[in-house]
C-alpha cells in the first residue's frame, strides 16, 4: 500500500520491490492519468503558460531586433557593446521606450541613454 501511495504522490519507491511494481505498473498507470480529467487540465495549464512564456520571449527578441535593425539605418551599425546591451534587455517597456526614441536620438548613445 505503501508503495501505490508514493506512486501516486509521484515519489520514488525505496525498495527493490517497490521499483519493480512501479515498472509494472507505469504503463497502466499512464494511460489512466492521460485520460483524467485533472490530468488534463494541469497539461493545458502547463501548455497555456508555456504558450504565454514563448509569446512574451518572441515580442522582446522582436523588438531587439527592430531596434537594431531601424538603429543601424539611422545611426550605421551598432558596436558589440550596444548591440549585447540591446539584447540584454527582456523588458518590453524599455524595448518600447528605446523604440520611440529611435525617432528623435541623433546616435546610440542618445538611444540608449537612461
Amino acid at each position: 500500500m505503501t508503495e501505490v501511495l508514493s506512486v501516486f504522490l509521484g515519489l520514488r519507491p525505496k525498495t527493490v520491490e517497490g521499483r519493480a511494481f512501479v515498472e509494472t505498473i507505469m504503463p497502466t498507470l499512464k494511460e489512466v492519468m492521460r485520460e483524467s480529467w485533472t490530468y488534463q487540465a494541469m497539461i493545458r495549464e502547463a501548455q497555456d503558460e508555456g504558450r504565454a512564456a514563448g509569446e512574451a520571449t518572441g515580442r522582446v527578441v522582436e523588438a531587439q531586433g527592430l531596434i537594431i535593425r531601424l538603429g543601424e539605418r539611422r545611426f550605421g551599425k551598432p558596436s558589440e557593446a550596444v548591440e549585447r546591451r540591446i539584447r540584454a534587455v527582456a523588458d518590453v517597456d524599455q524595448l518600447n521606450a528605446w523604440a520611440d526614441r529611435l525617432l528623435t536620438a541623433d546616435g546610440w548613445d542618445a538611444l540608449l541613454a537612461d
